[in-house]
């Protein structure tokens, strides 16, 4: 148990040690008899009878939170001493002036608190405003930088659509590009190619060989000898045809000896 002024100091360090915003409810409990006060502020009421112990219980508000008890303890209010009745008299008036004095100025201490806390309350809702501002604004600013990439990943997506698709006609008309050459060159293949002529086994015919080699002569060009053909005499050519044609057939054909010997 402690006396009555260490606890107003307790009362007091209570409401030093709390946060700004914390509200407190303060009950005096008479152990004795069971009654107990409720007050709005750290300080005892001097509403309370004198020459009783009581428990003081210091209940904390924060908020909407419920009561939360943050300090109790018991005190004894000391019984006031009856003045002699002549100076009694003589006394009341300063003493009814001093409390009056005090009741004056405890309504203004509220009135400034009640102040204070107003003012407190609508600066928390001037916050609260502007934070859920910024919150709402942050938020738009994110949904619209959303909106913004999903459409230029659908853009990218399209185009990749775009291009594979050109690819897969573009290799399909490489395809049949490339099946069409290969049956054109197939049916090419097929055809028969025209049989090169072999001047050897033209000149190993004597009557040819001996027709060129006469008219390389009249250019000064000499043909070399075949190994397969041997040399023809255009003499001996000329007698044979007249013997097998006999000479009337000479004079008729002079035109294709003539030709012979050119």
């Amino acid at each position: 148990m402690i006396d009555y002024n260490q606890a107003k100091r307790l009362l007091t360090q209570v409401g030093v040690k709390s946060a700004p915003g914390t509200k407190y409810k303060v009950r005096f409990e008479d152990i004795k008899s069971g009654n107990y006060f409720f007050s709005q502020k750290l300080a005892i009421p001097k509403e309370l009878p004198a020459g009783k112990t009581y428990k003081a219980i210091v209940l904390e508000i924060v908020g909407e939170n419920p009561e939360k008890e943050v300090s109790s303890f018991d005190f004894l209010i000391p019984g006031r001493e009856v003045p002699p009745p002549l100076p009694e008299k003589e006394e009341i008036s300063p003493v009814g002036s001093t409390d009056l004095n005090l009741k004056l100025l405890l309504q203004l201490r509220e009135q400034d608190r009640i102040s204070h806390e107003n003012e407190r309350l609508l600066w928390e809702n001037k916050l609260d405003h502007q934070k859920l501002f910024y919150e709402n604004e942050l938020r738009r600013k994110d949904e619209a930088h959303i909106v913004e990439i999903k459409r230029i990943l659908a853009d990218c997506e399209s185009k990749i659509d775009l291009i594979r698709n050109n690819h897969i006609a573009l290799e399909s008309e490489r395809l049949k590009m490339r099946s069409t050459i290969e049956k054109t060159v197939r049916a090419e293949l097929k055809v028969p190619a025209q049989e090169s002529m072999d001047i050897n086994s033209l000149l190993s015919n004597p009557i040819v060989y001996g027709l060129a080699s006469s008219f390389a002569k009249t250019k000064g060009i000499d043909l070399p000898a075949l190994p397969n053909v041997s040399g023809l005499d255009l003499n001996s050519l000329l007698q044979g045809l007249q013997g097998v044609m006999g000479a009337e057939v000479g004079k008729s054909t002079g035109g294709l000896l003539e030709l012979l010997k050119k």
